[in-house]
């Protein structure tokens, strides 16, 4: 099992390193398969207002796609930010959000529970949905089909139901 973003996991699967990941895209990656999509959504400490601070505090993980995504939204709202906790991994991140040193932006539904979903009533951008695809290299071993099959269908049920649990492969 490897943790790592999209960019660094899609790299791993071309050179058949990995056989089947899970990546966030914004747009369809070559042979990926929809499992759901979900709310990109900014988080901080419970009841904190690190959120009203300007410029804005930042947690990020290096490349991770939903940076520019985030800094757009901000600079079209005409939110200052600064990045506050730059990381190459996300738990260094969420220990500088549950410090309330800076707000984050994740899928709503890989928020860790010590984190809350920032109430901000429309004081901050909405950001756009995130796709979680499925992708598979060239001729994977039977097992590896079989945990890409069993992912599918872990996505399959609601929330942000799937059309269905087939598979692709990347080519």
């Amino acid at each position: 099992m490897t943790m790592a973003v999209s960019l660094i996991l899609k790299e791993q699967l071309v050179a058949g390193e990995l056989d089947v990941i899970l990546t966030t895209e914004f747009s369809p990656p070559p042979g990926g398969r929809l499992l759901a999509t979900r709310q990109l959504i900014f988080i901080a400490a419970p009841d904190s207002d690190v959120w009203m601070r300007r410029p804005l505090p930042l947690g990020m993980v290096r490349g991770c796609m939903f940076n520019p995504v985030v800094q757009s939204a901000l600079q079209r709202a005409g939110i200052s930010w600064v990045p506050t906790v730059e990381s190459d991994t996300v738990r260094t991140v969420e220990v500088a959000v549950a410090a309330e040193k800076a707000v984050q932006a994740v899928i709503s539904t890989a928020r860790p529970p010590f984190l809350a979903p920032v109430r901000h009533g429309g004081a901050l951008p909405d950001l756009p949905p995130v796709g979680i695809y499925l992708c598979l290299r060239d001729a994977v071993a039977e097992h590896a089909a079989t945990l890409a099959q069993c992912l599918a269908e872990s996505f399959a049920g609601p929330p942000g139901h799937a059309p269905s649990a087939s598979i692709s492969v990347v080519q």
